[in-house]
C-alpha cells in the first residue's frame, strides 16, 4: 500500500482543497528543476544558487509523494555538484591561464637578456672602431631594454610569490562552502525525514557525502601553499522539516 496509499492521500488532498498547500512545496521544486537546467545550459553559477534558494522553499512535511523528496534531494545534490564544479573548473582555468602568462613573460625575459648580452658586444666593438655616435645610440637601446627587463622581473617576482593565486583560491573556496553548506543542512534534515524509507535516506545520504568528500579533495589539491583547504564556515539556517 505504500506508492498507492501515498498516491490516494495525494489525491484526497487535491479534492479536498489542499491543492493550494501542495502547490508551496512542488511549484519552488519545479522552479529549481529550471534552474538547474538554465545553468547547465549557460554556465552561469547564479542559476545554481537560485534554484538552491528555491528548494529551500519545499518543506518536507508538505511534500504530497515521497518521490516528490527524492526528487528534492536529487535536485538540490545535483545543483550543488554543478555550482562547486564550475567554480573549481573557473579557478582552474584561472591557473592555466597564469601559467600560460607566466611562461610568455619568462621567454620574453630570457630574449630580453640575451639581446643585451649582444648589444653589450656590438656596443664595445663600436666603440673600438671609433663609431661612437652609433655605440651611443645603442646604449640608448641598452638603457630601454633594461628598463623592460626590470619590469618583467618584476612581475614575474610577483608571481612567484602566489599571492593573486592564495586569494583566488581563497575566494573560491569560501564560494564552494557556501554550496557546501546546503549538503550539510540536506544531510541532516534527511537522518530525521520520516517520509523517506531508510533506504531512501541512505542512499541520498550516501551520494550527498561522496560528493561533498569528493569536492574537498579537489580543492586541497588545488591549495597553491600546499595547507588543507579551510573549515566550513557556520552553517545556514537548516531548511524546513
Amino acid at each position: 500500500m505504500g506508492m498507492l496509499g501515498e498516491f490516494l492521500r495525494y489525491a484526497y488532498d487535491l479534492v479536498s482543497g489542499r491543492g493550494d498547500r501542495l502547490a508551496e512545496f512542488i511549484d519552488p521544486l519545479t522552479m529549481a528543476e529550471r534552474y538547474l537546467r538554465w545553468g547547465q545550459q549557460s554556465g552561469d553559477l547564479r542559476d545554481f544558487r537560485a534554484g538552491l534558494e528555491q528548494l529551500r522553499l519545499c518543506v518536507d512535511a508538505d511534500a504530497p509523494l515521497a518521490v516528490l523528496l527524492v526528487r528534492k534531494y536529487s535536485c538540490l545534490l545535483d545543483l550543488a555538484r554543478a555550482g562547486v564544479d564550475g567554480l573549481l573548473t573557473r579557478h582552474e582555468n584561472g591557473l592555466r591561464e597564469e601559467e600560460r602568462r607566466e611562461t610568455e613573460i619568462r621567454y620574453e625575459r630570457d630574449g630580453l637578456r640575451q639581446g643585451l648580452e649582444d648589444l653589450a658586444a656590438l656596443v664595445a666593438r663600436l666603440k673600438a672602431d671609433g663609431s661612437l655616435l652609433k655605440a651611443k645610440e645603442q646604449e640608448r637601446i641598452i638603457a630601454e631594454q633594461r628598463s623592460r627587463l626590470a619590469a618583467l622581473e618584476q612581475r614575474l617576482a610577483g608571481l612567484e610569490e602566489r599571492g593573486d593565486l592564495c586569494d583566488s583560491y581563497d575566494a573560491t573556496v569560501a564560494d564552494c562552502e557556501k554550496f557546501f553548506q546546503h549538503l550539510d543542512q540536506a544531510q541532516l534534515t534527511l537522518s530525521v525525514c520520516p517520509k523517506l524509507s531508510p533506504q531512501a535516506r541512505q542512499s541520498l545520504a550516501r551520494q550527498l557525502a561522496e560528493h561533498l568528500e569528493q569536492a574537498r579533495l579537489r580543492i586541497n589539491r588545488l591549495d597553491p601553499t600546499g595547507r588543507e583547504a579551510a573549515s566550513a564556515p557556520p552553517a545556514t539556517p537548516p531548511y524546513p522539516a
